[in-house]
């Protein structure tokens, strides 16, 4: 979902990871390559990739959610997330960014 952070309050630091809560899985120039990371993570439930409008320090970074708690997502304009399962009542699959 374009426009919203999954991991907004979870990471403070650039390339912080705190396994098996939150991964930095590195940076890519097109959110598909985020998808596909928290796609081969077992543990990642959803993923944020900030684009290149984000904080330099920020930049084409991505980011997995994992975890047992609830998962929601906060307003970040230059961020793009994406639950790894199907949203309830969306249809798609594994990615499903609606």
């Amino acid at each position: 979902r374009e426009g919203y952070s999954a991991v907004a309050g979870v990471v403070k630091s650039p390339r912080q990871e705190k396994r098996p809560d939150s991964f930095f899985f590195g940076e890519y120039y097109e959110v598909s390559g985020c998808q596909s990371a928290c796609a081969r993570e077992p543990n990642c439930r959803a993923f944020t990739w900030f684009s290149l409008r984000a904080n330099k320090r920020f930049a084409k970074h991505c980011y997995g959610r994992g975890g047992s708690g609830e998962l929601t997502l906060q307003a970040e304009t230059a961020a793009v997330s994406g639950w790894k399962g199907p949203c309830e009542g969306a249809s798609g699959g594994a990615g499903a960014t609606t």
